[in-house]
């Protein structure tokens, strides 16, 4: 059977179900979102029956639970990778509230637990109850428990009610589009949380849900922005991420340990075939609407993944340090990053699916890299002054000079990573922003040399076209009247004229400002007042909005207003060159008219003179 080029637009029986499913999904993913709070309070009590344990259970996973020592008794009795099989002779339940009614009882009274090794045998040992060990544990810290874990909540809530959003303005704004049905049908699925909706649910309502998230999401990257699933890496993708999903189920049977190795290879494939994928069909588009709906996606999805990272590092950093004051703010930041991931991707397939200003993806990558390689140097700057500060202060402070070199430090930092701040934002501005860099650049020497030579026309023909590129205007008209001078239209592009003169009926500018901005305008939302330091308005520069219907943003206004001087100055040098040019073409027509008068009356004379 041959496979389509494209994923079709839902139509007829598809269509329904798409929707049918979709409003099915919907109830449970509300329900779980509007009961979070009770499932928070059952996780509280549970997690604080573990640590009057003096351990950390991860009770998701089938055939026991792995355990983590906090207390020092734990430590000395737990190995890393034991697992808890029983407590008191009953297995470990998977429900927090029967896990914590099963540890209750007073402080000091013994807990037997049995654990299997990571060689297969199993011991006996007895831990005693200490309910106030996470008081103590968080006090060093300056956290409490509660606050650390109703900031995760929320921070968790929060991501899932912008996933719901994402869900609700795709199923209503593109409602046929094939990626954008698998974007929102995950969303939903994303929000859907089974310990919430029901107090002991099998595991395989939490893994299934899990595998068809990550092959519907992966099918939506590979095929986006258009549903093209033409070429046979995109298929490979597609096909290793069914892969994955089906050995996700299937690790979680009994003998399962083959499996999951299977799952881990597959899942890396995939990822990496996806990379592949999506920076090849990247590259592959020309510029244009498609290519902003990429940049957004892409941005999305390198977040999504940096955050991912960050917050996996966090939490491996949190497990080292179990008992130590900087776990409860590693563990919380971890949650906190994991949660951004999630808004970062569902964010940036929201705005590349709905076109929202498809044209700030450039700016909004450029200054994220900024502030990326600011912090980076600064941390950097920081470490490094701290230390030698450290090194030389010892002998003047003391012990207590910590906080004065830390001080000390901040302020050096602060001093070295000044300089090169406006260095950054240039730098990312010409990697990121190329054609906009380009523009600021290239545009006031262009006009300052075409001045001398060119026509008016050539000179407002190249201004028009540069305009164009640098902040992708959708048409451009340019009017100019000095002084008294009425406007006229001089030049229009993408547009007719008879359009540009209905326009203008209804236009009075304003010279009080030099960028006017009216976002309401569909025809011409931008006006640039073209305004020579020194001399009078001599004319206007109107721009159309941008190919996705979007308003110019901030970088792209300052530029605009950065070049209107040079092109206001050089159309005045070439008006004023051509009048002049006018005015001398003139005087030599009169000249020879005169010259020309003179030979006819001079001729009969020298007719006349002797020989």
């Amino acid at each position: 059977m041959k496979l389509p080029d494209h994923l079709p637009p839902l139509s007829g029986w598809s269509f329904q179900v798409y929707r049918v499913l979709w409003v099915v999904l919907l109830i449970p993913a509300i329900a779980s979102v509007m009961l979070s709070y009770r499932a928070q309070v059952r996780y509280e009590a549970a997690s604080r029956a573990d640590y009057a344990a003096g351990i950390w259970l991860d009770r998701s996973t089938a055939g026991g639970a792995p355990i983590t020592p906090i207390s020092d008794e734990a430590h000395a009795k737990v190995r890393k990778g034991d697992v808890l099989i029983a407590v008191a002779g009953k297995p470990v339940p998977s429900n927090e509230m029967q896990w914590a009614d099963m540890l209750a009882g007073l402080d000091g009274a013994p807990l037997d637990l049995l654990i299997r090794h990571v060689d297969g045998s199993r011991s006996a040992i007895t831990l005693r109850r200490d309910s106030h060990l996470i008081d103590r544990v968080y006090a060093r810290s300056g956290m409490s428990y509660s606050a650390r874990v109703w900031l995760a909540w929320g921070t968790s809530t929060a991501a899932n009610l912008l996933t719901l959003a994402t869900s609700l303005l795709l199923f209503l704004r593109r409602p046929r589009d094939p990626v954008a049905a698998l974007v929102a049908i995950s969303g939903l699925l994303i929000c859907v949380d089974p310990g919430t909706l029901s107090a002991d649910p099998p595991l395989i309502l939490f893994y299934l849900p899990q595998a068809v998230i990550n092959i519907a999401l992966t099918a939506a990257m590979a095929a986006f922005p258009a549903g093209n699933i033409r070429s046979r890496l995109t298929r490979m993708v597609i096909a290793a991420a069914l892969l994955s999903g089906g050995c996700e189920m299937l690790k979680y049977w009994p003998g399962g340990a083959i499996v999951s190795v299977l799952f881990e290879v597959t899942t890396a494939s995939t990822i990496l075939l996806l990379g592949i994928a999506v920076i090849l069909n990247f590259r592959a588009l020309a510029a244009g609407l498609q290519r902003q709906q990429m940049k957004f996606a892409l941005l999305g999805f390198i977040g999504a993944c940096l955050f991912t990272l960050l917050g996996a590092l966090l939490d491996d950093l949190a497990s080292f340090y179990m008992d130590a004051p900087l776990r409860p703010w590693l563990s919380l930041s971890s949650d906190i990053f994991g949660n951004f991931a999630g808004c970062c991707f569902a964010g940036g397939l929201l705005v590349s699916l709905l076109r929202y200003r498809l044209y700030d993806a450039d700016a909004l990558i450029s200054r994220s890299a900024a502030y990326a390689a600011l912090t980076l140097m600064l941390g950097a700057a920081f470490a490094a002054c701290e230390q030698v500060i450290e090194v030389f202060g010892e002998r003047y402070f003391g012990d207590g000079g910590q906080a004065t070199a830390a001080g000390l430090a901040a302020a050096a930092a602060a001093v070295l990573i000044a300089p090169a701040h406006n260095r950054v934002h240039r730098w990312t501005e010409q990697r990121f922003q190329r054609a906009l860099a380009k523009f600021r650049r290239d545009l006031p020497e262009t006009v300052n040399d075409m001045r001398e030579f060119a026509s008016l026309d050539q000179l407002l023909a190249t201004v028009a076209s540069q305009l164009e590129q640098g902040v992708r205007a959708s048409r451009a008209a340019i009017l100019l009247g000095e002084g008294d001078e009425p406007l006229r239209i001089a030049l229009t592009r993408h547009m007719q004229t008879g359009e540009m003169e209905t326009w203008l009926q209804g236009w009075a500018p304003s010279h009080n400002d030099n960028l006017q901005c009216e976002r309401e305008d569909a025809m011409f939302p931008l006006r640039l007042r073209l305004h020579a330091t020194g001399a009078a308005t001599i004319g206007w520069v109107l721009l159309g909005p941008r190919p996705d219907g979007s308003f110019f943003g901030k970088d792209e206004r300052e530029a605009l207003a950065g070049v209107a001087d040079p092109v206001a100055r050089a159309i005045h040098i070439v008006r004023q060159r051509d009048a002049r040019e006018i005015r001398l073409t003139g005087r030599i027509g009169v000249l020879e008219g005169e010259v020309a008068r003179l030979v006819r009356l001079l001729k009969p004379v020298g007719a006349a003179s002797p020989a």
